[in-house]
């Protein structure tokens, strides 16, 4: 299944309705915002600016 990348807090209703949905999500976190708590292991955060390697790294955690 993919994982579906979600701008914090930018996108907070969008990442309400794919939690519901149960779809793997990483969330971009606003430099400054404070990181939702992950409600279940499908859900993963990085801070941006990241580098391609740590959201690679997060994206294939959250993929297997």
């Amino acid at each position: 299944m993919d994982v579906v990348l979600v701008q914090w807090p930018a996108e907070a209703e969008r990442l309400a309705a794919l939690r519901a949905d149960e779809v793997p999500r990483l969330l971009l976190v606003d430099n400054g915002a404070s990181p939702p708590e992950p409600e279940d292991c499908l859900e993963d955060w990085v801070r941006v600016p990241a580098s391609e390697a740590e959201v690679h790294s997060r994206l294939a955690g959250l993929s297997s």
